[in-house]
Order: C-alpha cells, then structure tokens, then sequence
C-alpha cells in the first residue's frame, strides 16, 4: 500500500518535471516509482514518453508497448504509443496504434487528427484537398503537441515547393497589402516596425506634397493589385518623400522590402554595420549577468534584425537573435515560431517541436490554419498531370 502510494508521488512529481522541461529529473522520477511497483503503468508510459522527449524513439516504442500489453484498452496509451512511432519516423505503425485508438473510443477527435496527419505525411508533397479539409476542421479543437506536429510536417512540406513557398512573415504581409483583403482583421497580423527614422525632409509646398503622397497612393495600390511589388516600392519611396516620413508608408515599404528580398533600406534603418554588430553580439551576450534589461530595450530592432537574417537563410544567427526576442517577451509567438522554422531548416526537427509546441500554445490554432492555407495556395500553383 506505502509502496503504491509512494510510486503515484514519485509519478506526479515526474510529470510535473516534463512540463518544466526537466527531463531528466522527470525520468529519474519514473524509474524510481517502478522500483517500487514493477507493473505501475502509467510510469511506464510516462518513462516511454520521456524516452521519446529526449530523441531516443527505439526504446520509447519498447517501454510504450510494455504499457500498451498492461493495458490494452487503454485509448489514450494506444494514442501516445502512435505519437512515439510518429516522431520515430514509422508512419505504419503510428497507423496502426492510431486505428485501434479510435476502435477503443470512437470520438476520440485528436486520435482521428493523427491519424490523418500520418496519411498526409505519407502523400507528401501533394496530399489529397479533402484530407487538407479534414485537417482544417481538426484543428480547431486539437492540442498543441498535436499542432506543433502538424508545423514541423506543413513546414517540411513547403520547403518543396520554393521559390513559391512563403514564410509565416511573408504570408502576413501578402495577405496585408497583396492577396485579396480578409473580411476583418487579421487576429494574427502585428507590426514589427515602429519609431522609424523619416526617410526625407518635409518639403515646403504641403499642401502640393499632401496632393502629389495622394496620388502615389493610388499608384502604389495599382502596383500591388497588378503583383508589381518593385513598382510599389519605387512609388513608396517617393510617397515617403513627399510626405515627410509617413509611419504608415514606412511601415509598408520596410514590409514589402522585406516581401522582396530587399534588406538593404531595412539594414539601413538599424543603423551602420557596427550597429548591426552590436545587436548580434547582444543576443549572443544574453545570458550574461545584466544583459536581460539591454535585450529589452532592443527587442524591436533585435525581432527585425531576426527576420531578416532568418530571410537570408543565416540560421544560426537568426536562432540566436529569436531565443533572445523569446527569452525577453515569453508572450510573443512571433519568435518561437520563427525558431521552429529554423531549427526544421538547419534539421533539428525535435527542437522545432518544442518550438512549434510553444508558438500554438500562444496562439493556438491561428499559425497552423495559416500556414495551411499556404501550403493550399502552393499546390494550386503546381501543373496538374
């Protein structure tokens, strides 16, 4: 009776550890509780997702069917048993454990996601559009383990298609100024640049200046409905001039220079290379004692400078200024994303999960619906056979 007791604490105080990320505190936990009772399931469930947290699938899948074979009618092992095999790269035995999962309990919706997510993973990079359907439905009202999967393998699969592929910036931005407007506001859509320096003089003749910024809007508009984004740009430069520095024209030159792969006038805006530097050598100095309060008074120009280094495929540095952005504001979404996406490229897909895992849960469904409406506008793109 003490030992069984004793083992639900030591069980409690293990999933506590993995949701602090403690892994190893977590599984020291487990294997002591099966010290004491062999046969405790769910510590061998758990021991097998800790296994499988830590990239050692193999033997996740080993203690996970151990647990399965004490508990056969268990839904939820079953479903956990699919998600090691998964991430383990086993997509038919994932199948499988997903199927008996929903034989078990029927309305189990997230044991149905995973089992659509291994058939669309299965038919990479051109699943069929009603599982796409299916999918959107889902995930509505899935986890955000489940979601973070569902980013790693969107993410993957948009890889295929580049140069049409978008990143998560680049889409917000197309749906902001190039693609047919939403009927409202975008929940997920945020400005990253504010307080920019005014990019010429305020010219005498307002008044002629207000007429001449007014009718480059209406070009500017022009251009971006015709998909010329280097005539937009052209015309937002004058328009900036004319006008003084207008922060909202501003706001959608740095977007659309960043849209066209134009890093210059942004680089530009975060002052000299030796700025730039600094900005660097500050997200690589973060942890250091009394760095925190710098890295907070740049978060604005350190998320831009990320952005743009993630855009130019510097992974590295960009992961370093993300993981600072992340550190400083635990809220934002932005930059846990943006470090899924560039640990998936530099193929660290665990630690994109992990990434992907916190974004959702920040923001959750919104990302995942999004980039999946982008892999749908990729596979439009493609020559049918």
């Amino acid at each position: 009776m003490l030992d069984t007791l004793h083992a639900e604490m030591l069980l409690r105080r293990g999933q506590r550890a993995i949701q602090a990320g403690r892994l190893n505190q977590a599984r020291d936990a487990f294997e002591r509780a099966l010290t004491l009772r062999a046969d405790f399931v769910p510590a061998i469930l758990y021991k097998a997702v800790v296994l499988g947290e830590g990239g050692d699938h193999g033997e996740a899948l080993d203690w996970a069917g151990r647990a399965v074979a004490l508990a056969p009618r268990r839904a939820a092992y079953r479903l956990i048993q699919g998600r090691l095999a998964y991430d383990a790269g086993n997509d038919e035995a994932a199948a499988r454990s997903f199927e008996e999962a929903i034989r078990l309990s029927p309305d189990n919706r997230l044991a149905a996601g995973y089992r659509l997510l291994v058939r669309i993973h299965c038919s990479l990079p051109g699943p069929e559009a009603a599982g796409l359907d299916a999918l959107d439905r889902l995930l509505v009202n899935t986890s955000s383990a489940f979601q973070a999967r569902w980013l790693v393998l969107c993410e993957t699969a948009l890889g295929t298609f580049a140069p049409h592929g978008r990143s998560l910036a680049l889409q917000m931005i197309a749906a902001s100024y190039l693609d047919s407007p939403p009927d409202g506001p975008s929940p997920f859509y945020q400005r990253w640049w504010r307080a920019l320096k005014a990019f010429g003089e305020r010219l005498n003749n307002f008044s002629a200046a207000r007429r001449e910024t007014r009718a480059l809007r209406q070009e500017i508009g022009q251009c971006l409905k015709a998909g010329d984004g280097q005539g937009a740009l052209h015309r937002l430069e004058k328009a900036i001039e004319r006008s003084g520095g207008d922060e909202d024209l501003s706001d959608q030159y740095l977007d659309l220079c960043l849209y066209q792969g134009r890093y210059g006038p942004i680089l530009e805006d975060l002052g000299s290379e030796t700025d730039i530097q600094g900005l660097e050598d500050l997200a690589a100095r973060q942890d250091e004692p009394g760095m925190g309060r710098k890295v907070d008074a740049e978060i604005q120009r350190l998320t831009i400078l990320a952005l743009v280094r993630f855009h130019q495929q510097r992974w590295q540095i960009a992961i370093r200024l993300f993981e600072a952005v992340a550190a400083a504001d635990p809220r934002d979404y932005i930059a846990p994303y943006f470090l899924g996406a560039a640990h998936l490229a530099a193929h660290r897909p665990q630690a994109a999960r992990e990434w992907f895992a916190r974004a959702v849960a920040l923001i959750n469904p919104e990302i995942c619906r999004l980039r999946l409406q982008e892999w749908r506008r990729c596979l439009a793109m493609q020559p049918r056979p």
